[in-house]
This record gives C-alpha cells, sequence and structure tokens, in this order.
C-alpha cells in the first residue's frame, strides 16, 4: 500500500487531535453482498464480511470520525461545507479516485494522509459508471498499514 501526505508532515499531524481527524474511504471497499447496502453510508459493526467494521472499530478508539464516500464531488461539497471542524484528513482510494482527491482537497485547503487501495480498482470508463452507483469493482483496505500509522501518530508522543 502507498502513502502519500499532503501539505503537511507526521510531525503536524501528531499535534492535531484525534476529534479533528476525518477519515474518508469509497463505498467499493465494502462488499459487494455488504448486508447494510454496499451504497450506503451505514455499516453493521458485527459482520465483519469485509475490513470497514474493524477500521470503523479503529477510528473509534481514537477518536476519529469517518465519511463513506459513496459521490466524489458530493464528498468534496461536504469537506467544502465541513471545513471550520475538520482540521485534517485521511482517507483511502483507487489511483483514480486519488487523483482528484488529492488535488481537490489540498485545493480546499486540507491537509493529511492518504492511502491508496488495493484490489479490482476501476479503469477510467468503470469509473465513471461507479460514480453512479453501477457495477463498482470490489477493492480492499490494507487495515494494518492504517493501523500502523494511526499507532505511530497517536501512541507515540512526539
Amino acid at each position: 500500500m502507498s502513502v502519500h501526505l499532503v501539505g503537511t508532515s507526521l510531525e503536524e499531524l501528531r499535534r492535531i487531535s484525534p476529534s479533528a481527524v476525518l477519515f474518508a474511504f469509497p463505498y467499493c471497499v465494502k462488499k459487494i453482498d455488504c448486508p447494510a447496502t454496499r451504497y450506503s453510508e451505514r455499516c453493521i459493526s458485527s459482520c465483519r464480511l469485509c475490513a470497514v467494521s474493524p477500521l470503523l472499530r479503529t477510528l473509534a478508539k481514537y477518536g476519529i470520525s469517518h465519511h463513506i464516500i459513496l459521490n466524489d464531488d458530493d464528498f468534496l461539497d461536504f469537506l467544502t461545507r465541513n471545513k471550520g471542524g475538520i482540521q485534517a484528513l485521511m482517507g483511502c482510494g483507487c489511483s483514480l479516485s486519488m487523483k482528484k482527491f488529492l488535488r481537490r482537497t489540498s485545493e480546499i485547503g486540507y491537509k493529511g494522509i492518504a492511502f491508496m487501495i488495493g484490489g479490482d480498482a476501476c479503469s477510467e470508463k468503470e469509473y465513471k459508471v461507479s460514480y453512479t452507483h453501477g457495477d463498482a469493482n470490489q477493492t480492499h483496505l490494507d487495515l494494518r498499514s492504517i493501523t500502523e500509522t494511526l499507532e505511530c501518530l497517536y501512541s507515540v508522543k512526539p
């Protein structure tokens, strides 16, 4: 998994309270047969079909809020509207969404960390279809890398 710092350093991120951090990830990391439905912001913590419920438990442990991205433009609008309450952004996505994500979030003024997701990421054509909640490919989170990064940031005193 590749990890990118966006407009910041690990030392600077350590000084930001986890409660002022938002972790965002795309719906395509949820299983296609997700019992909470794949195209929703919900997760059933007991299902364990994918890495989403363990990720949400890890984020809760640190007091970090989350957002499941159903649509890139709606998410970027959400970020613009909520700029005052979010000081740093962490998130993950495929290479196509990351290109858009990294450029637009830095234009808005966010700093943070971006994790690249693995699995069957979309081609540009498939990405446009998945944007309208068509048949998106199955991707996956590298929960270990995310957890280790959070431990590095928030369990070690600078």
